[in-house]
């Protein structure tokens, strides 16, 4: 009998670790997309359809891992003395399109329901309060658990950010 450095034999401790190991390991870095979501394609999936289309819970599983590209590219997009690229360009007009789409349907929102007025800030925030839910959205998708927020208190603050920040 031989035995590793821990006491246990040999061929015992081989044959656990062979149990455990993947036979193909698993890489999230699959997952990534290689472009970020287009706007003819939000467009054609959320105009006309009514704020719930624009949560993350109602998007599907390509399209809401390009958006997350998105706003991961608008969140370093903010960073102070960094020139955005066309891509990051593209990226915050997707963020925007899905995020506004959502606030100017959404029927708890203050003000006129013809005209949407949000302030720089009051965008920034709705922007990262948005990309949590996105990102929340896709780990409960592969984790198969949800969480204890739901997607009607997503929009609700969505929608309380903006009527504050009025």
């Amino acid at each position: 009998m031989i035995q590793n450095e821990f006491g246990i034999d040999a061929l015992k401790s081989a044959h656990v670790r062979r149990d455990l190991t993947w036979k193909e390991p698993m890489q999230l870095r699959a997952l990534r997309p290689k472009e970020g979501a287009k706007l003819v394609q939000l467009r054609a999936l959320l105009e006309g359809r009514g704020w719930r289309s624009s949560l993350p819970a109602a998007l599907p599983d390509a399209l809401l891992l390009r958006l997350a590209l998105d706003f991961r590219r608008v969140e370093g997009s903010f960073t102070p003395h960094i020139d955005p690229t066309d891509e990051d360009r593209a990226s915050l007009a997707a963020a925007m399109y899905v995020v506004l789409n959502l606030l100017n349907e959404h029927p708890k929102r203050a003000g006129d329901p013809n005209d949407l007025n949000i302030s720089d800030n009051a965008l920034v925030r709705v922007i990262k309060i948005y990309q949590v839910g996105l990102e929340r959205e896709i780990v409960a998708r592969i984790s198969g658990h949800a969480g204890t927020i739901d997607q009607e208190t997503l929009a609700d603050e969505l929608v309380r950010c903006v009527n504050e920040c009025h």
